[in-house]
């Protein structure tokens, strides 16, 4: 018989969470949902960055020569005849073009290599894979379909600026601008970091939105390819980051 004035039984009291996590995150349940609790969080076993290294090499290979190669036939297309869409505005002709926003537009490239500094564990590194692919398949694939084409004005080549500047024009056609690829991967890029590294977020942010005012800036595309591609990164991050069963629940706590 169980005596009634025993005293009842005490809970353990839960562990205290890691600093820098996120109220309420369950800490090794999972470990994408909380932030980083240093700059620099590294659990990966040699398999793993194997993985990471390999996975970020190809991935970046077959995606951006995907990108010019789908440019370039793009421009074959319209030598051969088809008429291109070119999604300009009014608000277009009040856009100068600016030479000096080249660099920002260039810091892009390594500006999408950011999330790999906060892939300390092996399951960061694929829900970034994820977001990209979120980004790209659906770019790709509405650039096959619908030629889109940004027409450039001529400028004066006077200096270090307008050579880098004109370097671009000649490497990028100009095709394949709706969405904006580089707004939604730099959007995609400031949302990882505010997740992960939230007292980095403010100059992820600001850098984030420099490159897309780059784009129209540098006239590489219109303004309405802005809006779609700050969304399109959005939608990818919201998709990638989403929070799914935990352990322990996804049969009903069973």
């Amino acid at each position: 018989m169980t005596d009634p004035h025993a005293p009842a039984p005490t809970t353990p009291p839960a562990p205290a969470p890691s600093p820098g996590a996120a109220p309420g995150a369950a800490q090794d349940d999972d470990p994408l949902a909380r932030p980083l609790a240093r700059p620099l969080e590294l659990a990966l076993s040699p398999r793993d960055w194997r993985e990471l290294l390999v996975a970020s090499f190809v991935l970046s290979l077959v995606l951006g020569v995907g990108f010019y190669a789908l440019d370039y036939l793009n421009l074959h297309r319209v030598e051969q005849g088809a008429t291109p869409w070119q999604p300009e505005t009014s608000l277009d002709a009040h856009v100068p073009l600016s030479p000096r926003w080249v660099w920002p537009y260039l810091v892009y490239f390594p500006f999408c290599f950011l999330p790999l500094l906060f892939c300390g564990r092996i399951e960061r590194f694929r829900v970034v894979v994820r977001s990209y692919l979120y980004t790209y398949v659906p770019c790709l694939a509405l650039f096959s379909v619908v030629p889109t084409k940004m027409d450039r004005p001529a400028f004066e080549v006077t200096d270090v600026t307008t050579r880098w500047l004109q370097g671009l024009y000649d490497f990028d056609p100009g095709y394949n601008i709706f969405p904006s690829l580089h707004c939604a991967n730099a959007v995609l890029v400031a949302w990882i970091v505010q997740h992960w590294a939230p007292r980095w977020a403010l100059p992820g942010w600001a850098l984030a939105l420099a490159i897309a005012a780059s784009t129209v800036l540098v006239k590489q595309h219109y303004v309405v390819d802005v809006p779609a591609g700050l969304a399109l990164g959005t939608v990818a991050y919201a998709l990638a980051f989403r929070r799914g069963p935990r352990r322990g629940e996804a049969k009903g706590g069973a």
